[in-house]
């Protein structure tokens, strides 16, 4: 049975040793990690996993390199960074990534080429390009898998193939992105016809270095010929929906924490995650019996995953929404302030060769949750706060951490990598004592958070 606690203490008078929260040193030296995507936002939280200097943590490609810009050189990064590491002189321990796509596919090539542990590239593509992925999923976990189909967004008669295949209303999203970048939902054929147009302006950020990684991989022929540029369009699932972070190490799946996803009332954007989830235990381990069937199915070995899922508590009934063959990144305040270590631990022991340990309630709060501080229209913003704003308002918020995602003078309609229905203008993540001490915490940081804007 999959056990998503760990228990402290002894059970039938046998001790059981309780994970650190630190990562166990290289034998006879220090160390090397290479992190592909790496950013402040994680160093800081990976920093804490050693604090007595074990490891030397290296940028292969920074995250800069893959967000947030007009191409990513897929083949460009990757002989770059073939050529820091034949330049380093000292052993390379492990290559990994917590950024989605395509630096977990980049992180995946390079280890291989290393000969160092972590998922294959094909077992990373299966879970992230979500044609393939449902088709493997219906194989094995039919009753979760929503009804799906592909659309070339530049064919003229797609709508008429899409009203062929579904009911309205449906999701169209590209086979493989992030952030809900170019998704939609789509109620009636107006809303398809609205939302084609900015389908094909910006699907080639994500088409060409799909089809250049796809090209470096055992991929199903009728998917290679489809390419990049079309979209998965699936029927809408709703319920309660919690994310399961776990890993697969040796082929055996495990799951080691689960965290609720709160929307805002448009049911589209993240209002909040929250952790640990409100969920019964015994559904959790549906659900975690369920998303360990088809990772398995998926193939992916000695990596981290997370899986998203909807309970719709009306039929009784589990719907598997997403796999992401990473953690979240959202989700390491969340559990170093409950468990006192960012979920990296797992990432990162899993790339070093090693069996993860994640402690689990060891930290300074019972619960946390990022909160996602958002502009529902567009608009030029003229002032935010700076660095010792914010450092003042996180003294006086116990257990407050704030990440901005604007800066003075940007348009928010400007910024990618969002969704299709709102703009993001900070990350807060909070713990508390309780659920409603997260509730007024959030309530006194945003009272706090002067950011201004002039409507456009």
């Amino acid at each position: 049975m999959t056990r998503l606690a760990r228990t402290r203490g002894s059970r039938s008078g046998n001790s059981f040793p309780v994970p650190s929260p630190h990562l166990a040193p290289v034998e006879g030296r220090r160390g090397n990690v290479f992190i592909v995507g790496y950013n402040e936002h994680q160093h800081r939280h990976v920093e804490r996993l050693d604090p007595d200097g074990h490891f030397a943590f290296h940028t292969l490609i920074s995250s800069s390199a893959l967000r947030r810009v007009r191409a990513v050189p897929v083949v460009q990064l990757l002989d770059e960074a073939e050529a820091s590491l034949d330049r380093f002189g000292e052993p390379v321990d492990a290559i990994v990534s917590f950024m989605d796509f395509p630096g977990i596919e980049i992180a995946a090539l390079l280890a291989a080429r290393r000969n160092l542990p972590g998922p294959s590239l094909e077992a990373v593509l299966k879970c992230n390009h979500k044609l393939w992925e449902r088709r493997l999923q219906a194989e094995v976990s039919p009753e979760t898998t929503p009804r799906f189909t592909a659309v070339d967004p530049f064919h003229d008669g797609a709508l008429a193939e899409l009203e062929g295949q579904l009911r309205y209303p449906f999701w169209i999203k590209p086979f493989n992105g992030y952030a809900s970048y170019l998704g939609f939902r789509v109620n009636e054929p107006d809303d398809a016809l609205r939302a084609f147009p900015f389908v094909r302006e910006g699907i080639g950020r994500l088409a060409r270095p799909l089809e250049r990684l796809m090209a470096l991989a055992d991929v199903p022929e009728d998917l290679r010929r489809l390419g990049g540029w079309c979209l998965i369009a699936e029927e809408i699932v709703s319920g309660e929906q919690c994310t399961l972070e776990g890993y697969v190490h040796r082929g055996t799946p495990r799951i080691y924490g689960v965290v609720d996803s709160i929307r805002e009332s448009n049911g589209i954007s993240f209002a909040r995650y929250e952790y640990p989830s409100r969920l019964p235990a015994q559904l959790q381990e549906r659900m975690a019996r369920s998303g360990e069937r088809v990772m398995r199915h998926l193939g992916l070995d000695d990596g981290a995953f997370n899986i998203e899922f909807y309970f719709d508590p009306s039929q009784d009934h589990l719907w598997l929404l997403e796999v992401n063959p990473r953690l979240s990144q959202s989700h390491l305040e969340l559990f170093e302030k409950v468990d006192g270590a960012s979920h990296q631990k797992a990432a990162i022991e899993l790339a070093l060769g090693r069996a993860p340990e994640m402690p689990r309630g060891r930290g300074e709060y019972p619960f946390a949750a990022k909160y996602f501080l958002r502009a529902w229209e567009d608009a030029r913003i003229t002032r935010v706060p700076g660095r010792s704003e914010l450092e003042r308002i996180q003294r006086e918020v116990p257990g407050t951490s704030i990440l901005l995602r604007v800066d003075e003078g940007m348009r928010l309609s400007e910024v990618s990598d969002q969704d299709s229905y709102s703009y993001e203008l900070a990350w807060i993540w909070i713990g508390g004592r309780s659920r409603e001490d997260l509730t007024e915490k959030h309530r006194a940081v945003t009272e706090r958070l002067d950011i201004r804007s002039d409507p456009l």
